[in-house]
């Protein structure tokens, strides 16, 4: 494109609907779900500094998003603008736009901490003496299978933490206690779990998840009690909801003589991380405990 030609419609039409694709509704493992303030244009419009400026704000709010700062590549459009095929002084060209574009949609998964929330979300517990298998099953309800996946596509975590408040001097109870608090916090994203501490992650996340339970993550006891476990599975129910289901798996005795119960109170810790702010912000998804969970 020569200094005086016009910016096709085509060509701006190309650039905005991969910006939507990323910003607003999209698909699958695109789409945050938000509002542009840019639109197509018919295909005999001419392409004006207006149109570009609404551009701008649309590309900038997912910048900042993904990066926290205010993008340096590009320069805000006013009235009156030149806008230029490419433009590395000023950066108003539509290729440094195009270039940007990009970035955007290569880093689409990446969340600056500055831009999101981490909220409480739920907590339940168990306060008897046990042994076998405890579970805390929770649902995470969102309003529309497009808000579920624009959850996750915009940075959204869920995370599960757990401890055993104790006082006394059971072998069992104080590895298990060691256990929860050397795991941390263990957050399922878009496409990987992983937690704060120690224990086994997956690169299985939201978008791979299926209708039958995944295990997304065990952390195991130590010595006697290496059989021991703690493991956060996960599975779509319908188009709205996922459910997780957190097991305490007592498995070991270590007593050779007797099988001692975990003593206590089993605590289960939920919250999330949520896009929030003015540039890109997913509304709250609900979170219940099932009804068939020990834990409550």
């Amino acid at each position: 494109m020569a200094i005086g030609d016009i910016i096709t419609a085509a060509r701006y039409n190309n650039l905005q609907s991969r910006v939507a694709t990323i910003l607003g509704t999209g698909s699958g493992d695109d789409g945050y779900g938000q509002t542009l303030n840019s639109n197509q244009v018919g295909v005999s419009t001419n392409i004006t500094a207006s149109h570009m400026s609404t551009l701008y704000t649309d590309v900038a709010n997912g910048r900042v998003h993904q990066t926290g700062t205010a993008p340096s590549e590009i320069a805000i459009i006013t009235q009156g603008s030149t806008i230029l095929d490419s433009d590395t002084v000023n950066k108003k060209g539509v290729a440094q736009f195009e270039n940007l574009t990009t970035t955007l949609e290569n880093e689409k998964f990446q969340i600056h901490s500055s831009q999101a929330t981490a909220e409480a979300a739920k907590t339940a517990q168990y306060s008897s003496a046990w042994n076998g298998t405890l579970v805390h099953l929770l649902d995470v309800t969102f309003s529309s299978a497009d808000h579920r996946r624009q959850f996750f596509n915009a940075g959204g975590e869920i995370r599960f933490a757990s401890n055993i408040t104790y006082l006394g001097s059971s072998a069992k109870t104080i590895d298990w206690m060691g256990m929860l608090v050397n795991m941390g916090t263990v957050k399922m994203g878009y496409t990987s779990t992983a937690a704060t501490g120690s224990g086994s992650g997956s690169t299985t996340g939201f978008h791979d998840l299926t209708t039958s339970f995944q295990t997304l993550f065990t952390k195991n006891g130590t010595g006697l009690y290496a059989a021991n476990n703690y493991t956060l599975k996960a599975k779509l129910v319908g188009t709205t909801q996922v459910q997780f289901r957190a097991e305490w798996n007592d498995a070991n005795t270590g007593n050779p003589n007797y099988d001692e119960d975990v003593q206590g109170v089993v605590n289960s810790t939920v919250t999330q991380y949520r896009a929030t702010g003015v540039y890109v912000e997913v509304p709250t998804p609900t979170h219940s405990t099932n009804g068939s969970s020990n834990l409550t």
